[in-house]
Formats: structure tokens, sequence, C-alpha cells
């Protein structure tokens, strides 16, 4: 599977396999209030830069939705990603840099630059450490709704175990349709802010962040790289067949903590 969450048509990821940085000048951005209009969006995202274009994907019922910002440059749509999470109508919201998947058939409005941006290695430090932070609190408050759920009745587990059986099949005959229509297969891809709703993506984030805690303690910057990358590619999407969603999530999450292990 290629890296990133593919969502109409776009790659949703801010750091290529390689460990170098995504240039785009269109963002992502999910987990956004029902009733988030397009001028809400360009209002909010006008702060940044100058925005050339905005969508609003909208959703089904009370269910967040998500949309696409275009920017006059790739400056604009990097400080947003540095920035870390928005808070748009009350919502917090995750941003992500966008770039065309190549298999796909969709096309985008901004142009996609292929150099690798400079960035200091202090730049988006304290985004980075509140998001590795929201994890660890996550991640607790996970443990507690699962300690709940198992105390919970029985009937009330089984059916709660039954719809999400049925939610993975349907997912899975989603995802064998995807070579039929690229644009639909990317509606029937997993949001990228469902991995804050996942217990299971959150724990492993909290992992994740241990073990970048341990790797931020070695005083030799090349070996903080390497363990760093090591890790990186234990939790690619493709070594992780059988939880591919959780693997995405812990990729991404890794993936920004490297500005806390290039700092010395």
């Amino acid at each position: 599977m290629p890296y990133g969450v593919l969502n109409h048509g776009f790659r949703c990821v801010d750091t290529h396999p390689d460990g170098t940085d995504v240039q785009s000048n269109k963002i992502f951005v999910g987990g956004m209030a029902p009733h988030t209009t397009r001028q809400n969006m360009m209002g909010y995202f006008g702060k940044f830069g100058r925005v050339m274009d905005c969508l609003v994907v909208p959703s089904k019922g009370r269910s967040p939705c998500i949309g696409f910002v275009d920017f006059d440059g790739t400056g604009p749509a990097d400080a947003v990603v540095r920035h870390g999470m928005h808070q748009v109508l009350g919502r917090w919201c995750e941003v992500r840099k966008a770039v065309p998947d190549i298999k796909g058939a969709a096309s985008a409005s901004g142009g996609v630059a292929a150099a690798r941006r400079a960035l200091s290695p202090h730049a988006g430090s304290r985004s980075v450490r509140d998001e590795l932070l929201a994890a660890r609190q996550a991640a607790a408050a996970g443990s507690v709704g699962q300690k709940r759920s198992r105390s919970g009745s029985s009937s009330t587990s089984s059916s709660s175990s039954h719809k999400r059986r049925k939610k993975k099949k349907k997912r899975r005959e989603k995802s064998s349709s995807s070579s039929s229509s690229s644009v639909e297969a990317s509606q029937k891809q997993a949001q990228p802010s469902a991995s804050s709703e996942n217990p299971e993506a959150e724990k492993a984030k909290h992992e994740a962040l241990e073990r970048l805690t341990k790797l931020k303690a070695l005083p030799d910057k090349d070996a903080r790289m390497r363990e760093w990358r090591a890790l990186l590619r234990e939790w690619h999407p493709d070594k992780n067949p059988d939880r591919v969603e959780v693997a995405t999530a812990v990729f991404q999450f890794l993936q920004k903590g490297k500005v806390m292990l290039e700092s010395d």
C-alpha cells in the first residue's frame, strides 16, 4: 500500500517514506464541524496566507466533514502544518499536506513542487510536543474507555463487536472495488481523523511516543536518526497489512516526531 492516507485522489502526509519533507501548496483538513462552510475555511486559513480556493466535502448526519485548502505558495501551507492542530468553529482539526496520488485519476487545482523544502530543525517543535502530549492523554483516555466497556453487559459488548465487524467488512468490500474509480476509492478510504477515535491506534501511538523519548536520550544524533528510520520502517503500512489504519496513523505520528530527534 502506498504511504499516507488516500482521500479524494490526494495523499495526505507531511513526510515521504524516506524521511524527506513534502512540499505542496494544498493542505487537507479533517475533523471539521458538519456545518463548516467554504467561507468559514477561507476566513480561518486566510490568516496564514493568500487562499486561492477551498473545498468542503459534506458529511452525512452529524459526522465530521473534511476539506482542502489551496494557497498561492508552499510557505503558507508549511506554516499551517507547523502550527499543529487547528481549532475551526470550536472543533480541533487535523491538517496534512496533500499531494496528488500518482495512480489516481482525480486532479487538483493547486500545483505541487517536488523539491525538498528547507526547514530549521527547531521549526514546529512546539506543535510536535503538543501532539505528542495529546497522544499520551488520548491513550490514557482510551484505556479508561476500554475498562468501562469491559464492565458493561455482555449483550452490549456483543452488539458493539458485531457492528465493528460489519464496518470492517464494508471497508474491505469498498477497497476491493477501488480499481474501477479512483475518486470512489478515495471516498472509501479511512478518514485521517478517525485515528483519534480508535483506541488501538492511540495505544500504538503511546508506545511509539515512549520509544521516541528513549531515542531522544541517545547522545549521538546519527544513531538517533538510524533508530528512528528503523522504527519508521517497522510501522510502514506495507509491513502491517493486518492493521493498515493503525500503522498509517503511527507512521505519520513518527514522521512528525523527527523534528524532536533532530534538535540537540
